[in-house]
């Protein structure tokens, strides 16, 4: 094999494999394929990650025993399902990560309004990033494709931001994908995506799923992946 020959199949070979994703090619806006660090997934085959196990509290952090005995959490056959019967409280069951919520990472969940007694209040409910009771990002939705992005510093301090969707899906599992990417959040339903929400650095680790006022959700699975 000559020289010039080999200089041509490197060179060819060089641009022949798949390039990673960077800042220069990758549009945080578009929902493709790129390198994923699976960081924490649960199936809810089990209560592995304590859903259940640990003390009820409302939203606010303090118990009410009132509120307590009017809601339900249960994982069996594969989902999270949260009843909750509550007429002036949202209920929100979180548990403890090592998740570093400050690098890029992407969260993925599959959720089920399976009954709402208020269509147009939020629904399903997602938070992240907690340290406290407020100090963490939301994320809430209903059945009629509206959403609200709440960024809550203390409990006087909650920014929030909504946005009628163009993706959700009625009477069936919902994939929300929350993707924080440099200083941007982009917010997916079933792959589509709807918005981007400015980042605020967080300092907590925990993670939670739950069900608004009078409202039945059924989670079918949570992902968060590390990305680049």
């Amino acid at each position: 094999m000559n020289i010039i020959k080999a200089i041509l199949l490197f060179f060819v070979g060089l641009f022949s494999i798949p390039p990673k994703l960077n800042a220069q090619n990758f549009n945080p806006k578009d929902y493709t394929s790129f390198h994923k660090q699976i960081v924490f997934e649960d199936n809810f085959d089990n209560d592995k990650n304590k859903w259940i196990d640990k003390d009820d509290t409302t939203d606010d952090g303090k118990i009410d025993t009132a509120f307590v005995e009017s809601k339900e959490t249960k994982i069996a056959n594969g989902y999270l399902k949260h009843d909750n019967r509550s007429r002036s409280k949202i209920y929100a069951a979180g548990i403890e990560t090592n998740i570093d919520f400050n690098k890029n990472f992407e969260m993925e969940i599959s959720a089920l309004i399976f009954f709402s007694f208020k269509p147009n209040h939020p629904s399903a409910i997602t938070f992240w990033g907690r340290d406290s009771a407020y100090d963490c990002n939301y994320f809430y939705y209903d059945e009629d494709n509206y959403f609200i992005f709440t960024d809550c510093k203390i409990q006087s301090d909650c920014k929030s931001k909504s946005k009628h969707g163009n993706a959700f899906i009625k009477n069936d599992f919902n994939k929300i994908t929350i993707r924080h990417y440099n200083d941007s959040y982009y917010i997916f339903i079933n792959e589509k995506f709807q918005k981007s929400f400015p980042f605020r650095p967080l300092v907590g680790h925990k993670i939670g799923l739950g069900a608004g006022i009078q409202c039945t959700m059924v989670y079918d699975y949570a992902k968060i992946s590390y990305i680049d």
